[in-house]
């Protein structure tokens, strides 16, 4: 730290740094890692070699807010030039995921950060299954699923697809193809973090109230068994399986894209797109 005395005989700081040791560590590692990638291309490594051992070391230095503190750092003080800042940049990109704004293409590290404006995050309204305008099977088969997976999953939205219904008396069973998505919202763009597909037998009875509740859950299982225990499900209704199995998941896209549209219609979100990270894809929701 550095102070002066005011002409009045107070103390003015100058200058100061809070010198924390887990950050420098950090700063050593970092320093290490950005060496080690420029020695190894310069070697007569093949570029595929190269290219994993460079991505593979990055992802081994992602020390989250230290390490892009550090990255911010460097290239507000010139240390972000040519291939160092190449390496910091990926390095940032990597650690703010979804957050970087930055459009894929950058030639240097110099132009992906001054481009840079990370992200905030903007949390989600609750979604509700019941004011998305399904009908009544679909609302219940969408209400149950996320129940079940609720254990490892928080607001997820689930869409569906009932192949057949068997309602007697106070009894219903639906056979059900689901597909259920998480998000977050990072200002405008909204990205689906997790989800998954479902293929799934669930019996319902009605309660006390007049309302159906589920009484047994059975879907898909894993792995080998998994196409055995769909038809195992199926085998009450004839064709019923081949239906299922062959089932086109693109119906249920378009069926998810309608259904956000109506949630943040709903909750007054606007000016909202839908990324596809995979396919560099947006696409207009509210």
């Amino acid at each position: 730290m550095t102070i002066f005395r005011n002409a009045n005989g107070s103390w003015d700081v100058e200058d100061w740094r809070f010198i924390n040791p887990n950050t420098q560590v950090i700063q050593s590692l970092i320093e290490k890692a950005i060496t080690d990638i420029q020695a190894y291309e310069h070697t007569d490594e093949s570029e595929w070699n190269k290219s994993a051992f460079r991505s593979n070391t990055i992802l081994s230095i992602m020390y989250g807010d230290d390490a892009l503190w550090y990255i911010y750092y460097c290239f507000n003080n010139g240390a972000g030039l040519s291939e160092r800042g190449m390496i910091l940049a990926e390095l940032g990109s990597r650690i703010l995921g979804f957050r970087d704004n930055v459009p894929k293409g950058w030639k240097t590290g110099e132009e992906w950060f001054s481009q840079l404006r990370p992200l905030e995050i903007t949390k989600l309204p609750a979604f509700d299954i019941d004011a998305l305008g399904f009908s009544e099977y679909e609302t219940l088969a969408a209400n149950a699923i996320i129940d079940h997976i609720s254990r490892y999953y928080s607001n997820a939205l689930v869409v569906t697809r009932i192949h057949h219904a068997n309602e007697d008396s106070d009894k219903l069973t639906l056979w059900v193809t689901g597909w259920f998505s998480c998000y977050m919202l990072y200002e405008k763009k909204l990205d689906m973090t997790s989800g998954g597909e479902i293929r799934a037998c669930i019996e319902f009875e009605k309660d006390a109230t007049n309302s159906f509740v589920v009484t047994n859950y059975t879907e898909g299982r894993d792995g080998a068994e998994y196409i055995s225990s769909i038809k195992a499900f199926c085998e009450p209704v004839q064709g019923l399986y081949e239906e299922m199995i062959d089932y086109d998941f693109i119906e249920l896209e378009h069926i998810m894209i309608d259904a956000l549209r109506k949630y943040l219609k709903a909750t007054g979100l606007t000016g909202i797109y839908l990324f596809d990270e995979s396919w560099d894809r947006r696409t207009l929701l509210s």
